[in-house]
């Protein structure tokens, strides 16, 4: 983290912890999974990740996709720093690594950029291939120590048990680094299988 980030992290009255990002550097980086925005027949806006469409979701021109309007809409609300994260729906937990490592890497580089357009307003999270321990070890160290990254930001839905042995070694990683890890739930069926269709009606 760059000294500009940390003082006004430190200095902040008001810090949004909670707060995603979609970024047109990273359309695509996915392979076949996209992410991918376009418009219907009638004009509606609709958003792509694998075989999932968001649709009347307009992120192009908004807060999510334009920095400007964000620290516009920061202000309006008087909050001094918003902490950055990946958009829920490509979070990619389920796709293959070769296609998961390209992707939460182009996002980490081009998330880290809005960070140094406006190092006193904004900060950020990592976004991580779980899919591959070493990977993923790896590319947290890459975004803490290259980027400047606060620590990372999964799913609560990995494909595996949060306590599974597995993922020691991504803890220790963690720890080593000294950076919290937010998790954060998703819609089932989005990258990987369908959930239980009985907590449809909960939005679970």
């Amino acid at each position: 983290m760059n000294q500009e980030t940390k003082t006004a992290l430190l200095n902040a009255a008001s810090i949004d912890i909670h707060a995603h990002a979609v970024l047109t550097q990273t359309m695509g980086s996915a392979g076949p999974y996209g992410p991918e925005l376009g418009r219907s027949d009638d004009n509606q806006p609709w958003f792509r990740v694998g075989d999932y469409q968001l649709d009347g979701v307009r992120y192009e021109g908004s807060p999510f996709m334009e920095l400007e309007r964000r620290l516009a809409a920061m202000d309006t609300v008087n909050l001094d720093m918003q902490v950055l994260s990946p958009n829920p729906l490509t979070y990619f937990h389920f796709i293959e690594p070769a296609h998961a490592v390209p992707f939460c890497h182009e996002h980490n580089i081009a998330l880290s950029a809005w960070v140094d357009e406006a190092p006193n307003r904004i900060a950020a999270f990592a976004a991580l291939p779980m899919q591959d321990i070493t990977a993923v070890c790896d590319e947290l160290t890459f975004a803490v120590h290259e980027l400047g990254m606060l620590g990372g930001y999964i799913g609560s839905d990995i494909g595996r048990p949060l306590n599974d042995p597995m993922l020691d070694v991504f803890y220790d990683k963690c720890v080593e680094l000294n950076v919290p890890l937010m998790i954060h739930p998703a819609p089932a069926g989005i990258d990987g299988p369908a959930g239980d269709a009985n907590l449809l009606q909960f939005d679970l």
